[in-house]
């Protein structure tokens, strides 16, 4: 009966293989009806950064889009991708080594080789002209949509009264979207790299502190 039904409704609905190419891409039939164009995008939705952008430029670019990786182009010409063994398969591309593995996932492009470029100032100067702000010393949690750009941590660190860390602060929330947050991203010229991902002092104008 129940497939009786199923098949009374395609018909009834002009239900294709196109169709369930599209909306079923996981089933066995979908694999075999949906082609690498169906998949690919294009121009404007691909991320694009020069050899020279900063690393928060491309950090920017790929956040923006959606993806995990971004395309390089040096004078308009297309050099290189960030990609793992299966999003190079995936454009018949050669991998170029920047697969990551978590603890709940398989591996999927990631830089493991990344820095933010300093600025000139010291962090003493960066918060020099801050009526009221948070220093951040500790984050705690993961809350950040690749998606849609939403960021919201919790952290800890001290207050910021007219240019002065006056008093220790936890138990509280940072909030902001990303795009925001490179758009008004300050970074100080305190560079040290101790890891395979480092930046220097940043200030970041313009997020929502939250907090008894």
């Amino acid at each position: 009966m129940g497939d009786a039904l199923a098949i009374a409704l395609l018909e009834r609905k002009g239900f294709q293989e196109e169709d369930f190419a599209e909306l079923h891409p996981g089933g066995e039939l979908g694999r075999k009806l949906k082609r690498v164009e169906h998949l690919m995008h294009t121009g404007e939705a691909v991320p694009v950064v020069r050899p020279d952008d900063s690393m928060s430029r491309v950090i920017e670019e790929m956040s923006r889009k959606g993806f995990g990786m971004t395309s390089v182009v040096e004078d308009g010409r297309l050099t290189t991708w960030i990609l793992s063994l299966s999003s190079a398969r995936q454009l018949g591309l050669a991998t170029t080594g920047h697969a990551v593995r978590g603890t709940s996932g398989p591996p999927s492009p990631a830089t493991s080789n990344l820095y933010v470029e300093p600025g000139t100032c010291t962090p003493q100067e960066l918060i020099a002209d801050i009526k009221r702000g948070l220093y951040v010393t500790e984050m705690m949690g993961m809350g950040v949509n690749g998606i849609t750009g939403d960021y919201s941590r919790g952290a800890a660190g001290f207050w910021i009264e007219d240019g002065q860390l006056t008093f220790p602060v936890s138990e509280v929330t940072i909030a902001s979207n990303l795009k925001d947050m490179f758009r008004n991203l300050t970074p100080a010229n305190d560079l040290v790299f101790r890891y395979g991902i480092d930046a220097p002092t940043l200030r970041i104008e313009g997020m929502t502190v939250a907090g008894s």
